[in-house]
Order: C-alpha cells, then structure tokens, then sequence
C-alpha cells in the first residue's frame, strides 16, 4: 500500500498502543522482581505523557513488594491516589501479598482496616462482593505466614460481619494454615464449617487436608476425604496422591501405601495415554 493510501492511526489509538507496551515491560519487571526498573518504566511513562494506569501502578507496586520493599510499594499507592487512579482488589490484594513477603502481620491488618474504612462501603454499594472476597483472602494469607496465624482464622468471622461470605478459596487457605501448623483438628473444623455453608470443596482444599491430616498421622481420615473428593467427582493429582501415601506411612499403613501409589501409577499412565492421543 502506497503511503498517500495509509490511514492515520488515531492519537487516541496511538497513546493506548503506546500504554499496553509500557503495561508489559513492567509485568516482566515485576515477575523478575526488578523493582528499580519498574519505577524508573513508571518515571519514563510520566516524562513520556503517557499517564500510567491502574494496571500499571499496580504492576510497580507488586515489582516492589516481590522483592520486599513494600515501603516503596506504599509510597507508590500513595503516588497512585494522588494522580487520582481508582486502585482495584488486585491492588490492594498485591499491597497484602507484599507484607506477606515480609511477614509483616500487624501491617497486613492495619492495611485490611483502612481498606474497610475506605474502600469497602463504596465496594459494598457496587455490588463487588466477589472482589471483597479477594482482598479478604489476601489478608489471611498474609496473616497466616506469620506466627500470628491464629489471628488469621478470625477474618473469616471478620468478613463475615462486612457482609462478603466467604468462599472455597477462603476455606482452601485456612485449611491450609491447620495443616502446616499441626492442627488437624481445626482443618476439619473448617471443612464442617464448608459444609454448612453449602461451600463445596475443590481438589486444592481436599489437598490441604490430607496434608493435614498427614502431618497428624490420621491416615484413616485422610483416606475416607480421598474417597469423598473421588465421590464428589474429582481427579485425584499427583500431590494429593502423595499426602495420602506419606499418611499411611506415618501409620505404618503399608498395604494402603503402595495400594495408593499403584492406583496414582495408573492414574499418571491414563492421564498421559489420553494427552497422547489428543495430541495425535
């Protein structure tokens, strides 16, 4: 095509072709953890008028606090309001996940009230239950990294009480919690609690309670939950088939043990026939 035939591609066009590259180098700044060079891309895209996005701040914010500065990952939120960018729950969730990193609990629940003073009303009145859930669940995983973990188990009864339910994800996490803190016991608390709610658990919640109860020697219980996940209609992954097996051991189960280790054999040997043959 001659040049006197091309069309003129819009500035508007032109600015947010010009956004989606910045969008993208400070994805991968932030997946390497290059923080210094996610700011100096958020410096360039200032210089460049070309004014950063939601997405794009929240890309800085997680560059810093992947490689734990999440003294800077709060001065950008800060710098974010100021340009007056709407952050979102992948905002706040990757400002949580940042205090994770550090295991700064008490941080990660001063972060949580502010949001709920701030955010949370206006979040509520759009209907944005789903995305309250999201922060919620980042706040107890934060939580729960530290020895505080505890503390952790009463955000569920927290959100609550702010009107977002929580959900398998919530659950998944908690469970998750029990389990690499030896208490059994609670993790199965937290499925009967699933249960009652008419939360039905996925393979990763199922996972994190034969862990559990791995950890507890109940291999007993643990089998009869993998014989519930099958019931419920799931296919039982490698990592789940390796708690059940590690729980029988710990009971000195052996027959169980190679049992499951026969039957996740044959499960691995179905699962790549038929990839084979999706592939042919």
């Amino acid at each position: 095509m001659s040049s006197r035939h091309r069309v003129a591609v819009p500035v508007s066009a032109a600015a947010s072709q010009q956004l989606l590259g910045f969008n993208i180098r400070l994805a991968a700044a932030a997946r390497r953890k290059q923080w210094q060079q996610a700011l100096h891309i958020k410096e360039t895209m200032l210089s460049a008028r070309s004014a950063p996005s939601v997405v794009s701040y929240t890309s800085v914010i997680n560059a810093c606090g992947r490689a734990g500065k999440w003294e800077v990952s709060l001065e950008v939120f800060q710098e974010m309001q100021q340009a007056h960018v709407a952050p979102n729950a992948v905002t706040h969730t990757t400002i949580l996940s940042s205090f994770e990193v550090v295991k700064r609990w008490r941080l990660a629940l001063s972060y949580l009230q502010s949001w709920e003073d701030s955010f949370l009303p206006r979040s509520l009145s759009d209907g944005s239950a789903e995305e309250n859930s999201i922060v919620y669940n980042a706040a107890i995983a934060a939580v729960g990294k530290s020895q505080a973990w505890q503390t952790s188990l009463t955000l569920k009864e927290r959100m609550q009480q702010k009107s977002t339910t929580p959900n398998v994800v919530t659950y998944s996490i908690l469970v998750n919690l029990c389990g690499k803190n030896s208490q059994w016991s609670r993790a199965l608390a937290q499925l009967e609690d699933m249960r009652q709610h008419a939360i039905r658990p996925n393979l990763v919640t199922y996972s994190a309670l034969v862990d559990a109860l791995q950890r507890g020697r109940e291999w007993k219980v643990a089998l009869g939950l993998l014989n519930e996940a099958r019931s419920d209609g799931l296919v039982i992954d490698q990592v789940t088939y390796g708690a059940a097996v590690a729980a029988c051991e710990s009971g000195s189960h052996w027959r169980g043990a190679l049992a499951l280790l026969e039957e996740a054999s044959s499960s691995s040997s179905s699962a790549s026939s038929a990839s084979s043959s999706a592939a042919a």
